[in-house]
């Protein structure tokens, strides 16, 4: 699994996604979530989805 965050516009999580994978990478699922900050700062690391310490379960809530 592949984990990608960005905040403000899905265009900078699309132009993220397209600087960082490999050219001849696929995959057939993904996960994307769009909110305003609510609480906390608005940074990646508050950004969805967030992660186990082994990084094996992502969680996403609303």
């Amino acid at each position: 699994m592949k984990l990608i965050k960005s905040v403000g516009k899905v265009s900078n999580l699309s132009e993220k996604s397209t600087n960082t994978l490999a050219e001849n990478e696929t995959f057939s699922y993904g996960i994307a979530h769009t909110r305003w900050a609510t609480h906390g700062g608005v940074t990646e690391f508050n950004c969805h989805p967030h992660y186990s310490e082994n990084e094996r379960i992502f969680l996403v809530h609303n």
